[in-house]
């Protein structure tokens, strides 16, 4: 039952029945080989507060390192519902682009997923919005 990831809307339907109705942030990582297979299943590597939780990005690429890992995609939820991104969800994906640089095991995204609502999907992809550089 290989899975591949091709856009957002993958890891959104993936991580979406795993974290669906959390009353805390849940925050995952995809590892991704060639051709963007998933190794395994996703992995959850951080639970929160109600509203932030506090990442490690160095457990992130220790893991990503030893399973082989060619890039990774990392998601967290807003159990507000609201996928929209706040500065501390900007500043750790700069974070995690940095030390992917580093690492070369480059991230490929961070998916924030919320509720969908009449106005957004359901989540917010912060490479699809271009915020910051990749």
């Amino acid at each position: 039952n290989e899975k591949y990831i091709q856009s957002s809307e993958d890891v959104y339907n993936i991580l979406m029945p795993l974290i669906y109705g959390s009353r805390q942030e849940l925050f995952y990582v995809f590892l991704l080989g060639p051709r963007n297979k998933v190794i395994g299943e996703p992995r959850e590597i951080a639970k929160g507060q109600r509203d932030e939780v506090a990442l490690q990005p160095n457990l992130v690429f220790e893991l990503a390192l030893k399973e082989g890992a060619k890039a990774i995609i990392v998601a967290h939820n807003h159990p507000s519902g609201d996928p929209i991104p706040s500065d501390g969800d900007i500043e750790m994906t700069r974070k995690l682009i940095d030390a992917g640089h580093l690492m070369n095991v480059p991230l490929l995204d961070h998916l924030i997923i919320g509720e969908p609502r009449e106005n957004h999907l359901g989540f917010f992809s912060v490479a699809a919005s271009k915020i910051v550089h990749f």
